[in-house]
C-alpha cells in the first residue's frame, strides 16, 4: 500500500497576503455606492497598515500590530510626505523621527487629531479586516479587545458654525461670481445642510416642485450618464439618500430658475465635472479659497461643512423637530422610536423646512440685487 506523500513545509499553499485583497475590497465598496473620496481613504489607510506592520495574510496578524499603528500614528505629523524634513523615510521612520525631536523639545509639527486616528485609520482597518474575514472564512485578529488612542495625540478640532456677519461677507461675494458653483453652493450649503459632494452632483432631474410652492432636491435618484445609462449615485452613509427641502428663498434669489433650465441629465455644476478627475476635491479647494477670501475661513474649523452645522443650528433655532432635521440633512436617528415612520421627509416636514425663518441680519440684498437686475435685462 502506498504511503500518502505530504507537502513539503515549503511546498504548502500559502494564505493571500493582504495587498492582494485591497483593489477587490475598494471595487467592492464603490459598487455599493462608496464615493470616489472615501474609496481612496480606505485604499491609502490599508497601504499605510501594510507599510507600518508589513504585508501578511489576514489571520497572521496580531492584535498589537493595530495598537501599535494606532501608538506610531499618534506621532506621525500631518502631509509628513510633503515635508523636506521627512524625505525619503518611510511612515514607521518618519513618526519615529518626529517623537525624537518632541523629546528633544523642538517644537512640535501638527498631529493626526484622535477623531482622525480613531476613524480614518483603526476604523478602516478594523471594518476591512471584519469583513474580509468572514469572507474568507479566516480568524479576525482585531476582533476583540479595544484600540486605545494615545493622550499624545492632537485633541480633536471642532467644527464651527458661521456668524451672521461671516455668512453676509461671504454671501456678497458670492453672489458676484459668474460660476453658478461659486455663487450658490454658500447659499444652498447654508440653508440645505446639504454635504458638497452630495450638491456637486446634483443634476437637472433631481430638483422638482412637489407641490405648489415646495421645491425639493432629490438624492434617490440615480445620476443620468451621457451614453443614457444609469449609475448609482456614490454616498456617505445610507440615510444619506434622501430628499431635501429647498427653502422658498431660492425662488426669490433665482437658483430655481436656474436649475428649471437644467435638462434631466445635465449637472446643476458643469464646470465641476467638464475635465475635471476629481470633482469633490476640486470644489473644496474653491470653496475654501473663497472663504479665506472673505477673511472667515479657519483651517478645519471653519470650512465649507461649517455650513452643515449652520443649517443644523438655524433649524434648531426654529424648533424643527430633531426627526426632520436628521431626515433634512442625512443623519442617523438618534433614539430606536425615531427610525420608525417614514424613513423621507413627509409633504408636511418640506413645507415647515421651506418656511424657516431666515436669522435676523441675514443679507441676502447681493442675490437678490443680482436677480432683479438679470431679469431687467431680460426684459429689455
Amino acid at each position: 500500500m502506498l504511503k500518502k506523500v505530504g507537502l513539503e513545509k515549503s511546498e504548502e499553499k500559502k494564505a493571500p497576503l493582504l495587498s492582494e485583497f485591497i483593489e477587490d475590497y475598494v471595487a467592492a465598496k464603490q459598487r455599493r455606492g462608496v464615493d470616489d473620496k472615501f474609496a481612496r481613504s480606505i485604499r491609502n489607510r490599508l497601504s499605510d497598515f501594510i507599510a507600518f506592520a508589513g504585508d501578511k495574510p489576514l489571520d497572521e496578524y496580531i492584535f498589537s500590530d493595530l495598537q501599535d499603528f494606532a501608538d506610531m500614528l499618534a506621532n506621525l505629523p500631518t502631509n509628513w510626505t510633503k515635508k523636506e524634513l521627512f524625505k525619503d523615510l518611510s511612515l514607521k521612520e518618519a513618526a519615529e523621527k518626529h517623537r525624537q525631536l518632541l523629546e528633544e523639545g523642538r517644537h512640535p509639527l501638527p498631529r493626526f487629531g484622535r477623531k482622525t486616528i480613531k476613524d480614518n485609520y483603526i476604523g478602516i482597518v478594523r471594518t476591512a479586516f471584519a469583513e474580509l474575514c468572514v469572507k474568507h472564512d479566516c480568524r479576525h485578529p482585531f476582533e476583540r479587545g479595544r484600540i486605545y488612542v494615545p493622550t499624545e495625540a492632537t485633541a480633536s478640532i471642532k467644527r464651527e458654525a458661521f456668524t451672521v456677519g461671516a455668512l453676509n461677507r461671504w454671501f456678497a461675494l458670492a453672489a458676484a461670481e459668474d460660476r453658478p458653483d461659486d455663487r450658490w453652493l454658500p447659499l444652498l450649503g447654508t440653508l440645505t445642510g446639504a454635504r458638497l459632494a452630495e450638491l456637486i452632483y446634483l443634476q437637472g432631474k433631481d430638483i422638482y416642485e412637489l407641490k405648489k410652492g415646495l421645491w425639493v432636491a432629490d438624492l434617490t435618484k440615480k445620476l443620468l450618464l451621457q451614453d443614457g445609462r444609469e449609475k448609482r449615485r456614490a454616498i456617505k452613509t445610507e440615510t444619506s439618500i434622501r430628499i431635501f427641502a429647498l427653502h422658498s428663498v431660492f425662488e426669490e434669489v433665482g437658483f430655481l430658475d436656474y436649475a428649471r433650465r437644467k435638462k434631466e441629465g445635465q449637472w446643476l455644476f458643469p464646470a465641476l465635472h467638464s475635465g475635471v478627475a476629481d470633482p469633490p476635491r476640486t470644489a473644496s479647494k474653491r470653496v475654501n479659497y473663497r472663504l479665506k477670501k472673505a477673511g472667515i475661513h479657519r483651517p478645519r474649523e471653519l470650512v465649507f461643512h461649517s455650513s452643515r452645522h449652520t443649517s443644523k443650528d438655524l433649524m434648531r433655532i426654529a424648533h424643527v423637530d430633531p426627526r426632520t432635521i436628521d431626515r433634512q440633512t442625512g443623519h442617523a436617528p438618534t433614539s430606536v422610536g425615531d427610525r420608525y415612520g417614514s424613513k423621507h421627509l413627509r409633504e408636511d416636514e418640506i413645507a415647515v423646512l421651506a418656511a424657516i425663518p431666515l436669522p435676523e441680519g441675514l443679507d441676502l440684498g447681493p442675490y437678490l440685487r443680482r436677480r432683479e437686475a438679470e431679469l431687467e435685462g431680460r426684459r429689455k
